[in-house]
């Protein structure tokens, strides 16, 4: 139960961080920083995924502020270098940061990943995903 409660606080904390400052580079802060803050606060019990979030954290920082230029978490693959060193728990971390990114982020999807030419060419409702996410919005405002 710890393990589940504190991987939902690193996702709600990246949320929070990522929504506030409307850019993706602070999911990445996060994940290096939430487990020291989790076991002062828990009195020593363990972070997330038992440290791996917090040491890929790190060199997802150093991998997209200091080699890649100052850019955002990006879209590496699980079995990127940085990426396969943790159990997944922090990719949605990743994800929910450049879902509420503002245009900060230098290296969108579409850019960095071969996938996304792929799924886009096989599945429409990837084409012009700010296109497709208005159109939805627009169909579901007078129901909420």
């Amino acid at each position: 139960m710890w393990h589940a409660y504190a991987c939902a606080g690193i996702l709600a904390a990246s949320i929070i961080n990522a929504g506030s400052a409307r850019s993706a580079p602070a999911s990445t802060s996060v994940m290096a920083y939430f487990g020291d803050m989790l076991a002062y606060e828990a009195g020593g019990l363990p972070d997330p995924d038992c440290g791996r979030i917090m040491g890929m954290g790190v060199g997802y920082q150093f991998y997209t502020h200091g080699i890649y230029g100052g850019a955002g978490p990006g879209a590496f693959p699980l079995e990127h270098v940085i990426t396969r060193s943790h159990s997944g728990f922090a990719t949605p971390c990743a994800v929910a940061g450049m879902c509420l990114d503002a245009g900060t982020q230098i290296f969108k999807p579409t850019t960095t990943s071969g996938l996304y030419f792929y799924l886009a060419d096989h599945f429409p409702i990837f084409k012009d995903p700010l296109k497709q996410i208005a159109e939805a919005a627009e169909s579901v405002k007078n129901d909420l």
